[in-house]
């Protein structure tokens, strides 16, 4: 599964880049450290997922996945954050969020998450080819 990661903090970028290297159906096509950065990288590599902070030096994380959606852009979008408020959470899915997760506590459920995405999307594929294969004749 293709990822963006939009970061602006190296640390949790680091981590975040060591874990997916880790995961073998995981793999990082762009890293975006701004909002603008971030819309043209999504842009230019189509991924599956996009993983974005929530807060961006050039402005809302959450402006950005409004726009991604805004643009076409129909892949999963999950939205990290040091704060863990329930209204961040809310506020994320109303501009197009499929998950939020905490930075400090839940990034193991991250690569769960996206362990299980890759999973189903490869069973999809499979799925597809499936019904689009011809009978024996």
């Amino acid at each position: 599964m293709r990822l963006v990661l939009i970061e602006d903090s190296a640390t949790a970028r680091e981590e975040l880049l060591e874990r997916v290297a880790a995961e073998s159906t995981l793999s990082v096509v762009g890293v975006a450290t701004t909002a603008s950065q971030g819309l043209s990288t999504v842009l230019i590599s189509r991924p599956d997922a996009v993983i974005a902070d929530l807060s961006l030096p050039d402005g809302s994380g959450l402006d950005m996945l409004r726009e991604q959606r805004n643009r076409g852009y129909h892949g999963r979008m999950l939205v990290l954050s040091a704060s863990p408020h329930e209204l961040s959470a809310v506020a994320s899915a109303l501009s197009g969020a499929n998950a939020y997760y905490d930075k400090s506590d839940s990034l193991d459920r991250l690569i769960m998450d996206l362990r299980d995405m890759a999973k189903f999307a490869t069973l999809h594929r499979y799925r597809v080819l499936d019904e689009n294969s011809q009978p024996p004749m």
